[in-house]
């Protein structure tokens, strides 16, 4: 958006936090000195941007992963809209809620998917990295389900900027997933079940099993793995899902791997994947 945001650690420091207060003294705002607010303000407009931000640690000590940002120079709000694919606009609070571009190759790839028709189910909605592309895919309809008020409340907004039209397919549900009201809405309607929770998405297995239609569908599961053993955590996924299948609805059941999607590194020798998995009812 319109927002400079410097990563993690980068001109930080006593040395930075020196030439930062030497600046503002060496050039009060008093004196009308184009270079009034200091080294954050000379760059801030150097880049043309309204804010001049630092990125923080993530939060994860809250439970939802919230955005955490220093803001340095500029005044003014701290919501963005920042493109995506297939013409969708993210709308977000960046001191509030977490973006991130490791995910702009999976989200190219989820515009691609034919949904046309189809019901989906997104089980950790955020801001709608997954819910807008779907829409604007064309599904029929998106159940999105999100804990954390500041993200749903992008949501909304990302939701508004996509028009009535393919907003009023969506339906959002605020808070816990596994709460009575989702099941029943979503029970045996969902062609797709996004499972977008990381370091694992197993506590929405249950819910994302019950949500498939009858014949079953596609489960697309997040999940960090050890770099050398991707294909061994996604057929054990696959098969710890059709074992879940055939306890709760009976018959028999099939759950074939694929795609494995590498969406980014998320430590030492540890990725973050998607792992698609086709669940399949099988007919004697």
């Amino acid at each position: 958006g319109d927002v400079a945001l410097l990563p993690r650690g980068s001109l930080s420091g006593p040395l930075w936090d020196a030439l930062q207060q030497h600046s503002v003294q060496a050039s009060p705002a008093s004196d009308g000195s184009p270079f009034a607010g200091g080294l954050w303000e000379l760059m801030r407009r150097a880049l043309q941007a309204r804010l001049l931000a630092r990125q923080r640690e993530i939060r994860v000590d809250c439970g939802v992963r919230e955005g955490n940002v220093e803001v340095l120079a500029g005044s003014g709000s701290t919501w963005v809209v920042v493109p995506g694919p297939k013409g969708v606009r993210y709308s977000f609070d960046i001191a509030r809620c977490m973006f991130s571009e490791g995910n702009a190759g999976e989200k190219e790839r989820v515009r691609s998917w034919p949904v046309s028709g189809e019901t989906v189910l997104d089980m950790y909605a955020g801001i709608g990295f997954w819910t807008l592309p779907l829409l604007v895919a064309g599904a029929e309809q998106v159940f999105s389900c999100e804990w954390n008020p500041d993200a749903v409340e992008g949501l909304r907004s990302g939701l508004e900027l996509l028009g009535e039209p393919l907003a009023r397919r969506c339906q959002v549900f605020a808070g816990d997933n596994r709460r009575k009201e989702v099941q029943q809405a979503v029970e045996g309607k969902c062609h797709r079940v996004m499972l977008g929770l990381i370091p694992t998405s197993r506590d929405g297995f249950p819910n994302a099993i019950a949500a498939l239609r009858p014949a079953g569908g596609m489960l697309h599961v997040h999940w960090n793995a050890p770099a050398d053993a991707e294909a061994a955590t996604a057929q054990g996924i696959a098969e710890e899902l059709e074992a879940m299948l055939l306890a709760a609805r009976g018959g028999s059941w099939k759950c074939e791997v694929t795609a494995i999607q590498r969406v980014k590194s998320f430590a030492p020798k540890v990725r973050h994947l998607q792992i698609d998995i086709k669940c399949e009812r099988l007919v004697s």
